[in-house]
């Protein structure tokens, strides 16, 4: 089920993004969207995406970025799809860095938080890594507390916690030894703590 909700998001993501020439490029950008169009089209029509393909979309995509640095929406949707390619060859060490810049370099698109809760889902799906699944989703509670996916991800959070105390504890201890991800993480857990001992 986790999978096909994996899948549905990431055939959602790829296809809600639109790309506009900025004139001030004089039509250059124009010539590499059409560029990653024209690849993009081939790999949707084969059954199985050739791996040379996606590997230069996504080389592609971050040309794009690094290029074109003003056109922050259209970058964060084409580091979003490097990031599902990179998935699809099963590099996912490479999608969780793409995740990461978008959430640390596009902070204010729309996919900045997608990408931040696609981080943790990654990390708690795919790598079994559930004590940093549950660090990316506290960051992004802290970080969008007014986004629609937050209560999904509370869930998850609530799910982990239940199913894993032991990666609580873990990540509660490396916290009180000083080892903090964010003044906010501090200032949450501190309050915590208050509250368990009243």
């Amino acid at each position: 089920m986790k999978r096909l909700l994996f899948l549905v998001a990431m055939i959602s993501f790829s296809l809600t993004f639109g790309c506009q020439s900025d004139p001030k490029n004089g039509g250059e950008d124009q010539k590499v969207d059409a560029q990653i169009s024209d690849i993009e089209a081939q790999v949707a029509l084969q059954d199985a995406p050739n791996p040379e393909q996606l590997k230069t979309l996504i080389q592609l995509y971050e040309e794009h970025a690094n290029k074109y640095p003003e056109r922050r929406e259209v970058n964060a949707n084409f580091l979003m799809k490097a990031a599902d390619c990179a998935r699809m060859l099963g590099n996912n060490a490479k999608a969780i860095a793409l995740y990461d810049r978008i959430a640390n370099e596009f902070r204010g698109t729309v996919q900045a938080p997608r990408a931040l809760f696609l981080k943790g889902f990654l990390y708690d799906t795919e790598l079994n890594r559930k004590d940093s699944a549950l660090i990316v989703y506290r960051t992004f509670t802290w970080r969008y507390k007014n986004d629609p996916f937050l209560d999904d991800v509370q869930r998850l959070m609530d799910t982990l916690s239940v199913q894993y105390p032991e990666v609580v504890e873990k990540i509660e201890k490396k916290e009180l030894d000083g080892g903090m991800i964010s003044p906010a993480a501090k200032k949450k857990f501190e309050e915590q703590q208050k509250e368990a001992a009243n």
